[in-house]
């Protein structure tokens, strides 16, 4: 399938998407590889409907360009691998955003935490009120007093509803 001819089957597809009244469905993956797998993913989803789907070990770095994944329908976030020249195993992070979802986006780390950890943490207004972090934490990695003080920065200043406190 050449890339003009894939992208014409993704653009067809989401011209018949699912509306947000079907209610609001959120889904990740851990895809090995965006670019080799962008058509199956493309696919699950418009079969599903998604109206925020997030991908972890997306492998992109920054000279791949956003045209290889956009897909038609959404807006999209992403934080590539980093290109220090030490090789590097998994990584990079993508959210994508159905363009009917309104969204702040608060944080993108500019650089790796320690061990190498990734997120994007995004605030989406409506039709959900709702903080959503899509976190990459490489195996064999301990950094979760980072992870910690992470949420609890998104979360000072916002009141949750009772059935989250313990």
């Amino acid at each position: 399938m050449t890339q003009d001819h894939a992208e014409e089957v993704r653009r067809m597809a989401y011209d018949q998407s699912p509306s947000m009244n079907s209610g609001f469905l959120i889904g990740h993956i851990n895809a090995n590889s965006l670019k080799q797998k962008i058509d199956s993913i493309s696919c699950l989803m418009k079969r599903n409907g998604f109206d925020v789907f997030a991908v972890s070990e997306s492998l992109l770095k920054s000279i791949d360009e956003d045209s290889t994944i956009e897909l038609p329908g959404y807006n999209m976030i992403r934080f590539d691998r980093t290109d220090d020249g030490k090789k590097r195993v998994g990584g990079g992070l993508v959210c994508y955003l159905h363009k009917d979802v309104q969204y702040d986006r608060q944080t993108v780390t500019k650089k790796p935490g320690k061990n190498n950890t990734q997120y994007i943490a995004i605030h989406l207004i409506s039709p959900v009120d709702l903080d959503l972090v899509v976190v990459y934490k490489p195996p064999g990695s301990s950094n979760i007093p980072q992870l910690e003080d992470l949420l609890k920065s998104l979360l000072s200043g916002r009141s949750l509803p009772d059935q989250y406190c313990s």
